[in-house]
């Protein structure tokens, strides 16, 4: 058997065995969406609110952020009030996981990594949210208090302690209620399109390392470098984790891979904990955000904690005899069935669709640089399409606006129309936790 043929079965076998609990996680995804809106997040986490490093990892667990994907939510929720020890709490504990990466990982690594995934995420938030306040104080965040103040007396809402809380700013929309049918078309929408449209990419690039390895890197490799445990093995997966840019669930098949060429338990927990808590856009957009003393202390609790909860699991797993995922060193290749086959089927559809539309997007934002009558705006901070899809939704709704492309990799936004405000354009970009040069 060649390379290539190799290869490919490798790729397949992960792509059919990850199908169907990304399936289900993202129909779970879906009805998160219509359940946990984001200002009731915000709600929870204002300035009065008890144990906030509690709640916002409790809020950030399921979620299913990635590392970019989060930072308009922790933008959003550092506007709003929320004290340092909440917004980095959330910050910390919601790319680690998510309903859909918990189902994947319960059906590609087992019980235990199911389950300690979570929990160190939960953990880790709450210390490393506290922690962060305690060094790092609070000024950023009460700057952003006394800015939405001054907004709320400017529009002439009620700005006491307790009723200018989360969500009553004046950009806060209030959601009207949806019918049954508006809400399972919102949950569909969602699942199969806004969230697949956030992945799709780094899901299909993680596939495809995974696969990779498997036939650039023999087995045993790690082990002849003596480096397949301890903290020696774990600093290398953290250097490799830190400036990556990949979600929970696309570090899964890497992570499998990696204890299959001889990776311990606890190094790959290190690559699953760090690769989706960080990567290098999202670190320059905190540091304008929130200072970078706040981010230098968030990645040194981030590295402390990888390595520390990866000691700790090859510990447990030794101490318990806890059971490890069923894994094949050499091409990872078993038997399908035709549940595998149908869900591939549908999966690799609905990846397929938001891949295409992604390069669409991109001719189409190529196109309109071209047109008469656009404003073109330079935005940083913008690494996916949950990026892209703010800052059209934020340019869309401004007087004037016909229409709204954006190129992520040129960190470009081509606005259309007539008489547009360029300040109104530059702080509805900026409202949207992104940065207009």
């Amino acid at each position: 058997m060649n390379y290539i043929e190799v290869f490919l079965d490798a790729f397949l076998d992960v792509f059919l065995d990850m199908s169907l609990y990304m399936l289900i996680g993202m129909v779970l995804t879906g009805v998160l969406s219509v359940v946990m809106k984001k200002q009731m997040v915000a709600k929870h986490l204002g300035k009065n609110a008890r144990v906030p490093a509690v709640k916002a990892a409790a809020f950030g667990v399921p979620l299913p952020l990635c590392s970019c994907g989060v930072l308009p939510t922790t933008v959003y929720l550092s506007q709003n009030g929320a004290s340092t020890s909440a917004v980095m709490s959330f910050l910390i504990s919601t790319p680690q996981t998510g309903v859909d990466s918990i189902i994947a990982t319960f059906g590609m690594m087992g019980v235990v990594f199911a389950v300690y995934r979570p929990v160190v995420a939960f953990i880790s938030g709450v210390v490393g949210g506290s922690l962060i306040q305690k060094i790092a104080g609070n000024k950023r965040i009460e700057d952003s208090q006394e800015a939405l103040d001054a907004e709320c007396e400017e529009f002439g809402n009620c700005c006491d302690e307790n009723s200018c809380e989360i969500g009553q700013g004046a950009n806060a929309a209030v959601e009207p209620k949806l019918s049954l049918s508006e809400k399972l078309k919102k949950m569909f929408n969602y699942a199969f399109v806004e969230f697949v449209d956030d992945i799709a990419l780094h899901f299909v690039v993680g596939v495809i390392i995974a696969a990779l390895i498997t036939i650039i890197i023999p087995t045993g490799f790690f082990e002849s470098l003596n480096i397949s445990s301890g903290i020696l093995a774990m600093l290398v997966m953290l250097v490799i984790g830190l400036p990556m840019y990949i979600c929970s669930t696309s570090s899964i098949p890497i992570a499998l891979v990696l204890m299959a060429k001889g990776i311990s338990p606890g190094a790959a927990f290190v690559f699953l904990f760090a690769g989706p808590a960080t990567n290098a856009a999202s670190l320059a957009v905190l540091a304008k955000s929130l200072g970078k003393k706040t981010v230098a202390v968030y990645l040194a609790i981030t590295a402390v904690s990888a390595i520390g909860f990866g000691l700790l699991l090859d510990g447990l797993i030794g101490w318990f005899s806890l059971p490890m995922p069923d894994i094949l060193s050499d091409t990872m290749a078993h038997g399908t069935n035709w549940l595998q086959i149908v869900t591939g089927v549908i999966f690799g559809g609905v990846l397929i669709r938001s891949l295409v539309m992604r390069v669409v997007r991109k001719i189409r934002a190529k196109r309109d640089k071209a047109k008469e009558n656009v404003m073109e705006l330079s935005i940083e901070g913008m690494s996916c399409e949950h990026c892209a899809k703010r800052v059209t939704q934020a340019l869309e709704n401004i007087g004037g606006v016909v229409s709204v492309s954006v190129d992520v990799k040129e960190g470009k936004a081509y606005v259309q129309g007539e008489d547009i405000d360029m300040a109104a354009m530059k702080q509805a970009v900026e409202d949207a936790g992104y940065d207009v040069k």
